[in-house]
């Protein structure tokens, strides 16, 4: 597949999101691209931890002959390394909404084109690596990225919450455990990969959270 056709592929997800917010929720100012390009550069850091990991350690899911090892590999080296990254990134991008405003009613909106911006610049580095690429990914793996921002950003209004730091460690958990689970069922291909399926439909499902009051 022709590598520029793909990248716009990537890109679509992310630019339907960005017109939701400009069109729908009215969200025209500047300082709410500050979002997407958080997303997209902060995949750098656990791309960066990852690759370095697996440098030195000799990780790899197709080094690995261990279920139980593939399985750790993506939970935490994978999943939770990525999910924390973004979580830190949504907490730089909250703080930094709070200083005007408090974004409760389009929160999630934001977050998940956080969230989006990371698949989107993931696929990309991805796509620099490979001669090949699945044209479900933008709306799988990217789709994934962003519903598991979501479950993440739950934790900044969950108005239930005595203990902010138990409250954030459950939402990331919550979203490193789906995405981690996914990429598992993805790693071992075939027949699991209706598996995957059905985490990514889960994974979405909990991003749909109705902000408490």
């Amino acid at each position: 597949m022709n590598i520029q056709f793909s990248i716009l592929v990537c890109l679509l997800p992310l630019f339907l999101v960005e017109v939701f917010t400009v069109f729908i929720l009215h969200l025209k100012s500047p300082k709410y691209a500050l979002a997407p390009v958080l997303g997209f550069f902060s995949v750098l850091v656990p791309g960066f931890a990852i690759s370095i990991a697996n440098y030195f350690f000799n990780f790899a899911p197709d080094k690995i002959q261990s279920i139980c090892s593939l399985l750790l590999y993506n939970l935490i080296l994978v999943a939770f390394t990525e999910e924390l990254v973004k979580f830190f990134a949504l907490s730089i991008f909250y703080n930094f909404l709070q200083k005007t405003e408090k974004p409760k009613n389009y929160w999630l909106v934001l977050a998940l084109g956080l969230g989006i911006a990371f698949g989107v610049g993931e696929s990309i580095f991805y796509l620099a690596g490979i001669s090949h690429f699945s044209i479900l990914r933008p709306f799988t793996a990217v789709l994934l990225h962003g519903a598991c921002t979501c479950i993440c950003a739950q934790s900044f209004f969950n108005a239930k919450s005595t203990k902010p730091a138990a409250n954030s460690a459950y939402f990331l958990a919550k979203a490193a455990i789906f995405h981690g689970l996914y990429n598992f069922f993805v790693s071992l291909g075939g027949v699991f990969n209706i598996f995957a399926a059905l985490i990514l439909l889960f994974a979405v499902y909990s991003s749909l959270y109705k902000i408490e009051k």
